[in-house]
């Protein structure tokens, strides 16, 4: 895929004109990452933005002992980097390919570069990044507030976020199921309870690591009656 195309894509980019997208362009760089392998260690110099044109990639620290914590897996057409590369210069965590990836990337030095000498272009990423911060908040509130079998639900639909074909559609789990409950603030064992709850109410089927589900409608509705049972619970006034 041209780099234009792929960054036309993302959403750090979003609703830059094709002008803006050939400035971004020449100074971006296509990568290619084998599966499992290091995008960067943690303490890296942050010297640039990574865009997921596809594949994914998961971002992760280890404990003292060597144990891996799995923090969020970005898939296709996300960004990361942006926030140690413009901020605090080091890599806070490991970045690792999942499945053949690729990825474009941006060096920070001349993407400051052309922000500064293009205004109206600054204005339209800065918008862009606080519509992905505001994304990352709602994924807190979720890992906060929501129970496990609805952090199951919105995951399953973020996959298949960009597809419209039809009720029933597949996707394959990017990770492995201890991984994705970690990502999810849940146990292994919770995880396997939750998938198996809207197996039951027919909204998916599971084979391995495939998820069909059977019907986008309802496991949406089913998020968003969640959702408002939350908003209530929080808003709530509380009687002395």
């Amino acid at each position: 895929m041209p780099i234009v195309n792929g960054l036309q894509k993302s959403r750090l980019f979003s609703g830059l004109s094709r002008d803006e997208l050939d400035k971004m362009a020449l100074i971006a760089r296509a990568k290619k990452y084998s599966d499992g392998m290091l995008i960067f260690n943690q303490g890296d110099e942050a010297r640039g933005i990574y865009i997921i044109v596809g594949g994914a990639a998961k971002i992760f620290q280890l404990s003292p002992e060597g144990k891996e914590h799995l923090l969020h897996t970005f898939h296709e057409n996300d960004c990361f980097g942006e926030a140690a590369a413009f901020g605090m210069g080091i890599f806070p965590a490991n970045a690792e390919a999942v499945d053949e990836t690729e990825l474009i990337f941006i060096p920070v030095k001349e993407f400051k570069d052309i922000l500064l000498n293009n205004p109206q272009l600054s204005v339209k990423i800065i918008g862009n990044l606080s519509m992905l911060l505001h994304v990352m908040v709602e994924q807190i509130h979720s890992l906060t507030l929501k129970d496990a079998t609805t952090r199951i639900a919105e995951y399953i639909l973020s996959l298949v976020k960009n597809r419209t074909s039809g009720e029933k559609v597949s996707v394959e789990l990017p990770l492995k199921k201890g991984e994705l409950a970690s990502q999810l603030n849940i146990t292994q064992e919770t995880f396997s309870r939750g998938l198996q709850r809207l197996r039951a109410q027919k909204l998916i089927k599971v084979e391995g690591k495939m998820i069909t589900i059977e019907d986008r409608c309802a496991l949406e509705n089913l998020i968003s009656v969640k959702s408002r049972m939350v908003a209530w619970a929080v808003t709530r006034p509380h009687l002395p």
